[in-house]
């Protein structure tokens, strides 16, 4: 059985993205190291790399920021990997400015999956703007299903947004952080021990029968 110690911010190592914008899609450009699957002319798959969602920078343009901008058969999903196992507190998803470009928009809700279990959040505000909207869509996981669950890796997906401009199923990303406790996790060697020791103790009492 897992057991949580020290709060600390969540290192990211990775992310995966089905369904995401090219970077230079509408003006907006990103990075990720690291491979590339084209679906179509401006939607691929990412995998394996790292890039503009956890390079410490928040842009506010639409430079260094991740565009989404998809029809329904092509909803995004993104998957964080983590450099330990964590119970995730909170996450905060920074968005990019939108001046210059008319089509960025709030992230309103999405879903979140932590070993096979799916819940959907709505976002709260933390107050700062970038141009005329909220930048930031924060999410608290206290008194959910996935609170104090231990993980290495989350789900995005389900996003809904609020559009701008009369466009709707878009939104922007520049950063993501993360807020949770590291988690002791068991050793396989250990956890071996742990299931011949049961074993044992399963024969020496049948023999006592």
């Amino acid at each position: 059985m897992s057991t949580m110690v020290n709060a600390s911010p969540i290192t990211i190592t990775s992310y995966d993205i089905d369904n995401a914008n090219l970077s230079g899609t509408g003006a907006w450009t990103h990075t990720y190291s690291g491979t590339i699957t084209p679906t179509s002319t401006s939607i691929a798959n990412y995998s394996g790399g790292t890039g503009t969602l956890n390079d410490g920078v928040i842009s506010s343009s639409v430079l260094n920021t991740q565009l989404f901008n998809y029809p329904t058969d092509s909803l995004p999903a993104i998957t964080l990997n983590f450099d330990a196992f964590y119970s995730i507190n909170n996450l905060l998803i920074s968005g990019g400015n939108f001046l210059g470009n008319a089509i960025p928009g709030n992230i309103t809700s999405l879903d979140i999956t932590i070993n096979s279990i799916t819940e959907n959040f709505s976002t709260a505000s933390t107050g700062l703007t970038l141009g005329n909207r909220s930048a930031d869509d924060f999410i608290d996981l206290s008194g959910s299903s996935l609170f104090n669950l231990s993980t290495n890796s989350i789900l995005l997906s389900g996003f809904i947004s609020s559009g701008f401009n009369g466009i709707q199923n878009t939104f922007s990303i520049t950063e993501i952080n993360l807020d949770g406790k590291t988690a002791s996790i068991p050793e396989p060697a250990s956890l071996g021990l742990l299931v011949l020791g049961f074993i044992g103790l399963v024969f020496s009492r049948r023999k006592k029968l």
